[in-house]
């Protein structure tokens, strides 16, 4: 049987919830669909920002790599903090040159940033 491990980040406020609904629909489609899923979390979100000054640790992208994909909640709370959105996708597409983000703002940067 086929095995995909996936990285959930969840994030902060409805980035969770969602990423909660989201992994139950594709667990389910997995059991239903002869294939199996993974999932481990990390929490990256305002607190970690808050705490640690970064989005994720240093190894961060590293820790990503090994993984088939990504589930990305929403990183970013602006009553709480702020986390540019440039910061979440350089990370992601980082990690996984595939992964598909919908931000506001521009990500070209992030991009460019990987060949550096």
């Amino acid at each position: 049987m086929k095995s995909y491990s996936i990285a959930l980040i969840p994030g902060d406020g409805i980035g969770q919830d969602v990423t909660d609904a989201a992994w139950q629909v594709l667990s389910t489609v997995a059991r239903h669909s002869g294939f199996t899923l993974t999932g481990t979390s990390f929490p990256w979100s305002c607190a970690f920002y808050k705490e640690t000054g970064a989005m994720m640790p240093a190894d961060g992208i590293e820790a990503l790599r090994p993984f088939d994909a990504i589930l990305l909640g929403s990183v970013g709370w602006p009553a709480r903090c702020r986390i540019p959105s440039r910061c979440t996708a350089c990370c992601c597409q980082s990690a996984r040159p595939s992964c598909n983000m919908r931000i506001s703002g521009r990500i070209d940067c992030c991009r460019a940033s990987k060949d550096r």
